[in-house]
């Protein structure tokens, strides 16, 4: 599919296509993680800190999604009433989601499999557990625009009325259970220690 199709429907179509592409660049990472399969990761230095470290790195991470939706980007690739698509533009926007999605479930692997001591081992699971919502929603969000755009396409095919709208929302935020889970995890350590993100007692 591309913009040389006669398919009004295109745009869709196309970012749909190249969301999917980038899902399946992926998906022996995607399996590996849903399967908790770690990657070793050596540690240097405090464990506290590397959990520190890596929690700001994960809100980096999830951070880019503000400018992958800017408005100026999505305009400038799907276009609005006076101005066109740009299939080149389309598929960045996708290439630029799935490079996240990638991000977070590497990142999520890494953490997991931190060399720490056996107190933190729970802890590193529960930070890497920590982008699991995140993680599904971006995962239910490519599910989601290949429904659309199928409606779409399909309703124009047909030539009735449009029967659903392009969405481009999308918000990415941790599971309260994961969070929870996560000071659970930490608790027992603040007896030596005033929380992740405090100083040594």
């Amino acid at each position: 599919m591309t913009t040389e199709s006669e398919n009004p429907a295109w745009p869709y179509l196309v970012f749909a296509e190249q969301l999917e592409a980038g899902l399946a660049e992926r998906a022996a990472e995607a399996s590996a993680y849903h399967n908790d399969v770690p990657i070793t990761t050596p540690v240097d230095g405090e464990p506290a800190e590397e959990f520190r470290r890596r929690l700001e790195e994960s809100g980096e991470i999830v951070g880019r999604l503000d400018d992958i939706f800017a408005p100026a980007a999505v305009l400038a690739a799907f276009g609005d009433a006076t101005h066109t698509c740009h299939e080149v533009g389309i598929r960045t926007v996708a290439d630029q989601l799935t490079a996240l999605y990638g991000d977070l479930i590497h990142w999520a692997r890494c953490t997991q499999g931190l060399q720490v001591p056996a107190e933190y081992a729970l802890v590193a699971r529960a930070l890497a557990h920590f982008v699991r919502q995140p993680v599904h929603q971006i995962e239910e969000f490519c599910a989601d625009v290949r429904q659309r755009a199928d409606i779409i396409n399909a309703d124009l095919a047909a030539n009735r009325p449009i029967s659903t709208n392009f969405s481009l929302s999308l918000a990415l935020a941790p599971d309260p259970l994961d969070v929870a889970a996560l000071n659970g995890a930490m608790a027992p350590l603040q007896t030596k220690r005033r929380g992740l993100f405090g100083r040594r007692k």
